[in-house]
């Protein structure tokens, strides 16, 4: 991935995180499923938790993709040999898997999704409060081009003193907060007829191949 756009140790992912990539190292996140960033982000990286929400800024074509969920928690060296066709090294990573396919979408459609983490025109910071996330989320929600399975992601936010509150996304997502042990939970249910009204969607090739 790379270093473009962020400032390390800014800020730590509360709730999510995206992780940066270009053209070529884009393909190698998904071919390996792994996300991965420079070993001065190491400490960022492993604040990052199995069941937060990840995005992808592929920074040459200034897009962001998503849904993804982590299945690990953040480490050094998950798999030792990704990127090395890059000639990069990228040793910070964290598993993920695809919660909804979608089309990716352009800066100035999600900068203001993210606007507090802007610390110069085009650059931000990774960490992502929850309001964040759910901002993301419902950009997403129109974009998407196939549901995967329902799964109920927990995004883990240690000491949270919040109350409970609740969002809710059409039926499609819904974020609320257990009360009890202080875990919002983000419930995405299948949706039958699921299409994008995006003229993206005729530029699918740039993204995941839709079949498993």
């Amino acid at each position: 991935m790379a270093v473009v756009g962020v400032r390390p140790f800014e800020s730590f992912p509360d709730f999510g995180a995206i992780f940066m990539c270009n053209k070529t190292t884009k393909n190698e996140c998904f071919g390996s499923g792994i996300f991965g960033l420079p070993h001065p982000f190491a400490n960022f990286v492993k604040e990052v938790k199995a069941g937060m929400l990840l995005f992808l800024f592929e920074y040459e074509a200034r897009k962001l993709y998503g849904i993804f969920e982590a299945t690990s928690d953040g480490g050094m060296n998950i798999i030792p040999k990704a990127y090395r066709s890059s000639g990069k090294s990228f040793p910070a990573q964290v598993r993920f898997r695809v919660v909804w396919k979608c089309c990716p979408i352009p800066e100035d459609s999600f900068r203001g999704a993210i606007s507090d983490n802007y610390y110069e025109p085009s650059k931000f910071s990774f960490g992502l409060s929850k309001e964040q996330v759910e901002r993301l989320v419902w950009l997403f929600h129109s974009r998407r081009v196939r549901v995967e399975k329902s799964p109920n992601v927990k995004n883990v936010k240690k000491d949270s003193t919040k109350s409970s509150d609740n969002m809710d996304f059409g039926c499609a997502a819904q974020i609320n907060r257990n009360s009890s042990s202080g875990i919002p939970n983000i419930e995405f249910h299948t949706v039958v007829n699921c299409k994008t009204t995006s003229t993206d969607s005729l530029q699918l090739g740039d993204y995941i191949p839709l079949s498993d």
